[in-house]
């Protein structure tokens, strides 16, 4: 079964039922045009339903799909269900050739297009005027809603260096400026007193207040 949503200026929490036993496989489809997004969904045991925050129109209804992949097999088992559950929600993908790549390095592409898959933002006409993420890229839409949504910030010469791995400091800041924007939070007034690792010195300047 489907159900019709129509786009408001803010955020608004809808339960889907389901009826599958497995529900950390299920999640919610939305079609707000000609393309479908896998907006996952929170399970609520007790009412059954998957729930998601969305401001997006369209029709949504619920899929019942466990993906895996065939490189996960031998993984840890808690681990390789983490893998099964994110991918099933549509928060994680594989590569294109349809592994996982456990063991791979996470590009900064890779991890902003997975923020903006937890947000469930969906914005088709998001545009980003980074010099280095042309329109044909497979990214370019995730990094041009996580740019207007303030989110991310570039390097010098207006560049994103999306196939670059993604270091702590740059994960840590995108999850707080998610966090800052999207759920409200306010940044501590000193972090001095919050800065309690060994190697805080190292930190740099721009990253600290994250």
């Amino acid at each position: 079964e489907s159900y019709i949503f129509n786009k408001q200026n803010q955020k608004t929490e809808l339960g889907f039922p389901y009826r599958s036993k497995k529900p950390e496989y299920s999640a919610v489809n939305a079609k707000p045009n000609t393309k479908t997004y896998n907006l996952g969904g929170h399970e609520d045991t007790e009412s059954k339903t998957l729930r998601i925050s969305t401001a997006s129109y369209g029709r949504y209804y619920v899929i019942e799909e466990k993906k895996t992949y065939d490189d996960i097999s031998k993984e840890d088992p808690a681990a390789k269900e983490a893998i099964e559950v994110l991918s099933s929600k549509g928060i994680i993908h594989g590569k294109n050739n349809g592994s996982f790549d456990p063991d791979g390095e996470l590009k900064r592409s890779e991890f902003v297009c997975l923020i903006v898959n937890v947000l469930n933002i969906i914005d088709e006409d998001a545009s980003t005027d980074f010099v280095d993420v042309p329109l044909t890229a497979w990214y370019y839409n995730p990094v041009a809603i996580a740019d207007t949504e303030n989110l991310i910030s570039g390097y010098p010469g207006n560049t994103f260096l999306g196939n670059n791995p993604i270091n702590n400091q740059e994960i840590v800041k995108i999850c707080a400026s998610a966090l800052q924007t999207e759920k409200g939070y306010s940044f501590p007034k000193d972090e001095s007193n919050l800065l309690i690792y060994k190697d805080n010195k190292s930190i740099q300047e721009w990253a600290r207040k994250y």
